[in-house]
Protein backbone atom coordinates (compact mmCIF):
# COMPACT_ATOMS: atom_id res chain seq x y z
CA UNK A 1 0.00 0.00 0.00
CA UNK A 2 2.79 1.87 0.27
CA UNK A 3 4.13 1.61 -2.74
CA UNK A 4 0.48 3.03 -4.00
CA UNK A 5 1.18 6.18 -2.37
CA UNK A 6 4.74 6.95 -3.32
CA UNK A 7 2.96 6.34 -7.47
CA UNK A 8 0.07 8.71 -6.86
CA UNK A 9 2.56 11.17 -5.69
CA UNK A 10 5.12 10.75 -8.46
CA UNK A 11 2.30 10.63 -10.84
CA UNK A 12 0.70 14.08 -9.84
CA UNK A 13 3.77 15.44 -9.46
CA UNK A 14 4.66 14.33 -13.11
CA UNK A 15 1.35 15.59 -14.48
CA UNK A 16 2.27 19.05 -12.68
CA UNK A 17 5.78 18.87 -14.54
CA UNK A 18 4.20 18.30 -18.18
CA UNK A 19 1.44 20.60 -17.88
CA UNK A 20 3.77 23.40 -16.98
CA UNK A 21 5.67 22.48 -20.05
CA UNK A 22 2.82 22.54 -21.81
CA UNK A 23 1.99 25.56 -20.68
CA UNK A 24 5.84 27.14 -21.65
CA UNK A 25 4.94 25.66 -25.07
CA UNK A 26 1.69 27.31 -25.53
CA UNK A 27 3.05 30.93 -24.44
CA UNK A 28 6.03 30.55 -27.30
CA UNK A 29 3.15 29.29 -29.89
CA UNK A 30 3.82 26.03 -30.28
CA UNK A 31 0.68 24.53 -29.95
CA UNK A 32 0.36 21.33 -31.20
CA UNK A 33 2.95 19.94 -29.19
CA UNK A 34 1.76 22.42 -26.15
CA UNK A 35 -1.50 20.15 -26.75
CA UNK A 36 0.34 16.94 -26.97
CA UNK A 37 2.00 17.39 -23.71
CA UNK A 38 -1.66 18.84 -21.98
CA UNK A 39 -2.97 15.77 -23.15
CA UNK A 40 -0.15 13.90 -21.76
CA UNK A 41 -0.69 15.48 -18.30
CA UNK A 42 -4.03 14.44 -18.13
CA UNK A 43 -4.00 10.85 -18.53
CA UNK A 44 -1.04 11.31 -16.26
CA UNK A 45 -3.46 13.00 -13.94
CA UNK A 46 -5.70 10.12 -14.27
CA UNK A 47 -3.30 7.10 -13.24
CA UNK A 48 -2.53 10.16 -9.96
CA UNK A 49 -6.62 9.42 -9.69
CA UNK A 50 -6.28 5.44 -10.09
CA UNK A 51 -3.42 5.48 -7.49
CA UNK A 52 -4.66 7.17 -4.76
CA UNK A 53 -8.53 5.87 -5.17
CA UNK A 54 -6.61 2.14 -4.64
CA UNK A 55 -4.92 3.31 -1.29
CA UNK A 56 -8.15 4.72 -0.20
CA UNK A 57 -9.88 1.30 -1.41
CA UNK A 58 -6.95 -0.69 0.35
CA UNK A 59 -7.16 0.77 3.58
CA UNK A 60 -11.20 0.43 3.48
CA UNK A 61 -10.47 -3.31 2.96
CA UNK A 62 -7.83 -3.44 5.46
CA UNK A 63 -10.07 -2.00 8.15
CA UNK A 64 -12.98 -4.25 7.12
CA UNK A 65 -10.90 -7.55 7.65
CA UNK A 66 -9.62 -6.27 10.97
CA UNK A 67 -13.01 -5.65 12.10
Amino acid sequence: MEELGVLAEKTLVNARELLNEAKALGLLQHYPRAFSLAVLAAEEYGKHLMCFGAVGRSEEHTSELQS
